[in-house]
């Protein structure tokens, strides 16, 4: 049930930062009220804009008292603009919150009582993107204003890494009288850019862990190179592979995981519905002259239930999905696999938790480590490790 009211002004103090970066406070009646652009330990007049049966919405109207942790956003549009959800709040203070969320999410969602270590910081937090959908709207090139369709043009973004940024008034220039609609613009190495505009290379080439990978624009791959490498170091550590085991990567994309862990593995398999990305990573396994790797075609759930009849059965899996997290068939899958070590790769706390839930039938989890892949973002990547109980 909802309420029409018209906005009133409350003196709040913010408790704690929602996972979507909204304060979370409390009214005199104890009612929650979530407030984006504050901070916790702020206090603020607020205008109810929104009344639900289980919680409100409202607008900071005036500041009252700064929290320490707050900071002067770098870029001009933040707020405006929905690129990103934490540049008032310092890089310190993001990773404390981000760290909370995953074990907050563990608990409440997986049931789970489970350390979660300290977030892997980046060293440079600024213009890291390698990857970014930007709107057209027939005028202004850029992000989404947040809850809304309305583009906020952007011309430098903090996050991008400066080759795409250089690139945006030539992008503007090639869209002029284009109709309204998503372009991708993303960077590979030496500073090499792809666009989904006719007329731009639409294949790159990157450079991760001494390995070289051909990417097509549509292809998955990190938007961040210098978490990826920190993130798949920590899959290749907690892999502890001798050379002998059987690997399986689910979601493996164009290759990277899969490869990375060859070198340390007897055979590895690479699973992928995408045959572009399936296409490109058999070609990486030939750039790289990696002959114990192999890629098949398919959705996850279909190939395993095929190959695992067949005693294709892993020592280690590892599993990469996409922010849904991993089907129910694909969890059941695994749980009839037994791999003696699941390593599970996240983009969402939520559905990592869900997950986690799930496999903790048969399974411990044993390690959780963030890694900022998205500096000022309230996404979060995550390396969860599973052992057979």
């Amino acid at each position: 049930m909802e309420f029409n009211l018209e906005p009133e002004l409350r003196l709040l103090r913010a408790e704690r930062l929602a996972s979507d970066g909204c304060a979370v406070a409390r009214a005199g009646d104890g009612s929650v009220v979530f407030v984006p652009g504050l901070l916790p330990g702020e206090t603020a007049l607020v205008a109810v804009t929104e009344r639900k049966r289980k919680y409100w919405r409202g607008e900071a109207r005036q500041l009252v008292e700064p929290a320490p942790e707050r900071q002067e956003p770098r870029c001009p549009l933040f707020g405006r603009c929905g690129g990103c959800q934490l540049q008032h709040l310092s890089y310190p203070a993001s990773l404390y919150w981000k760290r909370r969320w995953v074990g907050e999410a563990l608990s409440r969602i997986g049931g789970l009582a489970a350390e979660v270590a300290p977030v892997a910081a980046a060293v440079s937090p600024w213009n890291y993107r390698n990857k970014a959908v930007l709107h057209w709207d027939g005028a202004n090139l850029g992000f989404f204003a947040p809850g809304s369709r309305t583009v906020t043009a952007c011309a430098d973004c903090a996050l991008l890494s400066p080759e795409m940024n250089a690139a945006l008034p030539a992008l503007r220039a090639a869209l002029a009288g284009e109709k309204a609609g998503p372009v991708t613009l993303r960077r590979g190495a030496a500073g090499a850019l792809a666009s989904s505009l006719p007329g731009w290379a639409d294949v790159l080439t990157v450079e991760i862990l001494g390995l070289s990978f051909q990417v097509a624009l549509a292809s998955f791959l990190q938007v961040n190179f210098a978490q990826t490498e920190i993130l798949y170091g920590i899959v290749r550590e907690w892999a502890e592979l001798s050379g002998r085991e059987e690997v399986w990567d689910l979601y493996s994309g164009v290759g990277t995981l899969a490869l990375l862990l060859a070198g340390r593995a007897a055979r590895v398999t690479g699973v992928e519905e995408c045959p572009r990305a399936v296409k490109d990573a058999r070609a990486n396994a030939r750039r790289n002259g990696i002959n114990n790797a192999r890629f098949l075609v398919g959705q996850a759930e279909k190939v395993l239930s095929r190959e695992f009849a067949a005693a294709h059965r892993p020592d280690l899996a590892v599993v990469d999905p996409p922010r849904a997290g991993l089907a129910p068939a694909v969890t059941e899958a695994l749980l009839a696999a037994a791999p003696r070590r699941l390593i599970y790769v996240s983009c969402d706390a939520g559905t990592l938790a869900r997950d986690a839930g799930r496999l903790s039938r048969f399974y411990r989890l044993a390690a959780v480590r963030p890694v900022d892949m998205f500096c000022w973002c309230t996404a979060v990547e995550s390396v969860a490790l599973f052992t057979r109980e």
